[in-house]
């Protein structure tokens, strides 16, 4: 089986979701990596898929909050 994949960048104007019957975002796990992303950066991607005009957030979602919260 072949995967196709693509690096892109989220834009602030992109429409962006959470996937339905993922775990609820735990403040402390943002508090945590918003310093160690004012330190060190994103150092692991955050995987997306992209349904029609939105992009949904299949892995990442601690670090989607974290970035959007330090407008990174």
């Amino acid at each position: 089986m072949k995967i196709n994949y693509e690096l892109v960048e989220i834009k602030p104007k992109d429409k962006v979701a959470y996937i339905t019957g993922n775990r609820n975002v735990n403040r402390a796990m943002v508090d945590k990596l918003k310093i160690s992303m004012e330190k060190w950066g994103i150092l692991t991607a955050i995987t997306v898929t992209k349904y029609r005009k939105r992009y949904f957030i299949v892995d990442g979602q601690h670090r989607y909050t974290a970035a959007k919260e330090l407008d990174m």
